[in-house]
Formats: C-alpha cells, structure tokens, sequence
C-alpha cells in the first residue's frame, strides 16, 4: 500500500511536467487545469502516506484548555481549541458513534475499542481514530486528579 501511494504521489506531480517538456505545449488554461488537478491529487495522497507513516491525533488538556490536532510529522491540521472551566472525558463506542457515554459504574471491558469524546461546555470533539475503553478510564483518572 505504501508503495502504491509513493508511486501515486510521483505520478500524479511529474506526470503533467514531463507532458510540457515532451510535447512543447503552449501554456494555457487547459494546462493549467491539469496541472492543478494532478496537484491536488497528489497533496492529497501525499497527506495520507505522511499519515501513514508519522500520523497521530493529538489532544492536549492543560488547564481549562483543550486543543486537538492531527499531526501529519512535516505538518498539522485541523486544529481546534476550546477553553471551558469543565472538561469531561467521555467515550462513544463503534457502534454508536454519535452516543456520548461518560464513566459509570458498568463499563465496556478496558480492551474494547471505542472513541475517546471531550466534551467542553457545550462544544465535544470526538477522535477520529479508534482507542481502548482502558485509555479512557486512565485519561479520565488523570483529569479528575487535576481538578
């Protein structure tokens, strides 16, 4: 799969140059569209063999501040940061995605695998990559012994 990606990756960036020197094409609109379209494809698959290989979803609680981010090792996206007096760790199972449990007295086995959720006031980021039960209790733990 990596391999396919690398080559996907170099095709999809020199495959419109190599075009421009073969051919000697005039530079228009239509090359320029190319160009853009090939481009875009491989940023993109350049950021999912960069996830591949140093991806991880990061989430920082300091305080009363949350950030989430992916790191990608070169670069980071899709940053997020809520500030809230309350921070709650909370868990949704694969199941269920969109249902927000928090620590109760009966809980999933700590190597069932779920989503971690933080819920701020009224804002919940909810990680996009899978995690164990087991994790959350310990994250949750952490979080109480803090406050």
């Amino acid at each position: 799969m990596l391999i396919g990606l690398s080559l996907l990756v170099l095709v999809s960036f020199a495959l419109p140059l190599s075009i421009l020197f073969i051919e000697q094409l005039d530079i228009g609109f239509g090359y320029l569209l190319t160009i853009a379209i090939f481009w875009g494809t491989a940023i993109y698959f350049l950021r999912k063999l960069l996830w591949a290989f140093w991806g991880r979803e990061v989430f920082t609680i300091e305080g009363n501040e949350v950030r989430h981010f992916f790191d990608y090792g070169l670069f980071r996206d899709g940053s997020r940061v809520l500030k809230s007096k309350l921070v709650k760790v909370g868990y949704a199972e694969m199941e269920k995605p969109d249902q927000v449990s928090f620590i109760a007295e009966e809980n999933p086995a700590e190597d069932t695998s779920c989503y971690l959720v933080i819920v701020a006031d009224s804002e919940i980021i909810r990680s996009h990559n899978p995690t164990t039960f087991g994790y959350v209790n310990k994250l949750s733990k952490m979080l109480q012994r803090n406050d």
